[in-house]
């Protein structure tokens, strides 16, 4: 009887995982649309003068860091602390989805039907506790 239930319950277990990696990838997608695309293409060279500024190093003058925090009105110290902050609310975020989608993986292990009901919504609940990040 059990393998009968785990073998009825294949598509459900499929269908809950896609539903899953759908939502997931959806805020994925809202999550980056909060970057624009020129951001995000110049991520590794703001963090890595923001990680300098940060060390106390000396940074050109016609870096990045230096010219956005120039056009703020910021100090340099100012900008590479909006920088980083940035990047780890962004880190933060893309780790939960990740988390997410690895915890959507075991959607199809679960045997039991109200379990994979459970699981699925507490997959929901997450993402939507995580909307403040897009």
């Amino acid at each position: 009887m059990k393998l009968s239930v785990a073998k009825d319950l294949r598509p459900l277990k499929r269908a809950a995982y896609q539903r899953a990696l759908e939502r997931i990838e959806a805020a994925a997608r809202a999550l980056l649309k909060r970057y624009s695309g020129t951001e995000r293409l110049t991520w590794g060279e703001q963090l890595r003068l923001a990680r300098a500024v940060k060390a106390g190093r000396a940074i050109g003058e016609d870096t990045i860091l230096a010219k956005r925090a120039e056009s703020k009105g910021r100090s340099r110290g100012g900008e590479a602390a909006s920088v980083l902050a940035r990047a780890a609310k962004f880190h933060e975020a893309a780790m939960s989805l990740e988390s997410l989608r690895e915890q959507a993986e075991t959607l199809l292990d679960i045997d039991n039907p109200a379990k994979l009901d459970a699981a699925e919504k507490a997959i929901e609940a997450a993402l939507t506790a995580m909307a403040k990040y897009y």
